[in-house]
């Protein structure tokens, strides 16, 4: 009987999801859980990537860490390569979105913005509580669970008791990423800046971000062979 009711349960916050619609705008920090090779890999290929904080979706809806974002390779060529995030996997029922790529980030700038930049020495009494960070895209994070972020002497965001980082996205200007767009909403940004965009630790350029046709589309160049790791991170924003 608990196993039908629980069984029942999953069954309707599924189809509750499917019915309610992640509003654009929304930003979808993941870690990709594939690495891709543009020597080896093909049209058609299949991605993965895990949501690695909490994002709110408005009337007390939330997609939790680990909820997996799916797509796959459009196309591949030793220098070009083109992929979508369409898929939103919830309770294993996959949900259509529509995405651009607002920042990309190498494997090893994702560890070394997880990591002290301070001198918080050897003794007992330190903690994490006393480490400052550096987001990728700028700034400094005092006490990655639950300290404040800061570009220069302003206050931008701020970090989550359970990790990860809240703030209003910036614009960016010459660089085409743009700021709030859902009702002023703190967005999830994990260990990126809110004025991170464009690509971190690669040497890859970012062609064209899936905003405009083709929509969903993200396509990213490289003047020799690349290899975009598992492990690194991007920042996903839901289209219309």
């Amino acid at each position: 009987m608990k196993l039908r009711w629980f069984a029942a349960l999953l069954l309707l916050n599924s189809l509750a999801f499917a019915q309610s619609q992640i509003p654009a705008g929304t930003i979808l920090p993941v870690r990709l859980s594939t690495t891709i090779n543009s020597r080896k890999a093909k049209a058609g290929e299949k991605l993965s990537a895990k949501l690695m904080q909490p994002v709110d979706l408005g009337s007390g809806e939330q997609l939790r860490p680990g909820t997996r974002v799916e797509g796959s390779i459009v196309s591949i060529d030793p220098y070009h390569i083109t992929l979508a995030f369409d898929e939103v996997i919830v309770n294993d029922q996959a949900s259509p979105v529509r995405t651009s790529l607002r920042a990309l980030a190498s494997m090893m700038d994702v560890q070394d913005a997880q990591l002290p930049t301070n001198d918080v020495g050897g003794d007992r009494g330190s903690s994490i509580q006393d480490w400052t960070t550096a987001p990728i895209g700028g700034g400094a994070l005092y006490n990655p669970y639950g300290g404040k972020l800061m570009e220069g002497n302003r206050v931008v965001g701020r970090a989550l008791p359970g990790g990860g980082v809240v703030a209003k996205p910036v614009a960016v200007s010459g660089a085409k990423c743009r700021g709030d767009q859902v009702d002023g909403a703190n967005q999830a940004f994990w260990v990126f800046s809110p004025s991170a965009c464009g690509v971190y630790g690669m040497d890859l350029d970012l062609v064209h971000s899936g905003r405009t046709d083709p929509i969903g589309h993200i396509t990213l160049k490289s003047h020799q062979g690349f290899i975009i790791r598992s492990g690194s991170g991007l920042l996903l924003r839901v289209l219309p």
